[in-house]
């Protein structure tokens, strides 16, 4: 695949001359482009320009840190043109929280906690989950962060609900737009992610989470090969198919599991109640 590059402006390319638009594909050449393949499991595919880096893939949490996120596999992925990605585009993992906030709340459980599995953390909108969980903390160098666009994404957010799959599911969907300073190149990302809440059992998690960045500078230069890249991920079906498979049959045994060990609590209480009784009833 290739893909033509869109011509800069005199101006900007004065203003990419001094920041790092010198690795950029020079106006009206082509792009060659390569389909990688997920390295770990097979399980999706991507356009990746040649000379850039392809990083990541199928992510699986140990189930000793419990059940709630060990029972599906996870999707960590990105396109960087160098090292440092000057220019990447970044699939974030779903991950669901437990909001420590209901039921009276989580006693010993704190925030940043685990709860079976899940990170205690409150319910976060989109964008206060793109902004604090999404940028601050996969760009902890980044300096002089501002949000310079906030906008629900109405349409994704009815798509999910139509297609929820459980009653007690509420979606939200949203992105945000921000510029910020980072090894001495001003960038500006874009982030957008679909949050899924489930009320009566206080889980969270993101889903469709993504992220694209450039520097500025040369923005507009390389939306055109980032859109491409973005569109052409394309999973496998064959591999999807006996990943839904095989969650199920975790998520029963997790369940099974959960089951089993809240017996043997109840039983462990049952019996002390039944020593603690005789223990008075013996003076």
């Amino acid at each position: 695949a290739q893909l033509k590059m869109a011509p800069q402006t005199t101006a900007q390319q004065s203003t990419a001359q001094q920041t790092t638009a010198k690795k950029a594909p020079v106006a009206g050449s082509v792009v060659h482009l390569h389909r990688w393949v997920e390295p770990r499991e097979q399980a999706l595919t991507v356009l990746v320009p040649v000379g850039w880096i392809a990083e990541g893939g199928v992510v699986r949490i140990n189930p000793k840190l419990g059940p709630t996120n060990s029972v599906g596999a996870k999707i960590d992925v990105s396109i960087k043109r160098d090292r440092a990605g000057s220019v990447m585009i970044h699939w974030f993992p779903n991950f669901t929280y437990k909001d420590p906030r209901g039921f009276g709340g989580l006693p010993g459980f704190p925030v940043g906690s685990n709860y079976m599995g899940s990170k205690v953390y409150p319910l976060q909108d989109p964008q206060s989950f793109l902004l604090q969980i999404g940028l601050r903390q996969t760009r902890p160098q980044a300096q002089n962060i501002q949000v310079t666009e906030r906008k629900p994404l109405t349409e994704l957010t009815q798509k999910y609900q139509q297609q929820a799959h459980a009653p007690n599911a509420q979606y939200q969907a949203g992105m945000i737009a921000a510029t910020y300073d980072e090894g001495g190149v001003h960038y500006t990302e874009r982030m957008m992610t679909v949050i899924e809440y489930l009320s009566g059992v206080g889980m969270w998690t993101n889903r469709q989470t993504l992220a694209a960045r450039a520097p500025t500078a040369e923005l507009r230069q390389m939306e055109p090969l980032v859109s491409l890249i973005v569109d052409s991920l394309k999973g496998n079906p064959q591999w999807a198919g006996a990943e839904n498979r095989g969650a199920d049959v975790r998520a029963h045994n997790a369940l099974e599991t959960q089951r089993y060990l809240q017996d043997q609590r109840h039983k462990i209480v049952e019996a002390q109640r039944e020593v603690n009784a005789e223990a008075r009833h013996s003076h």
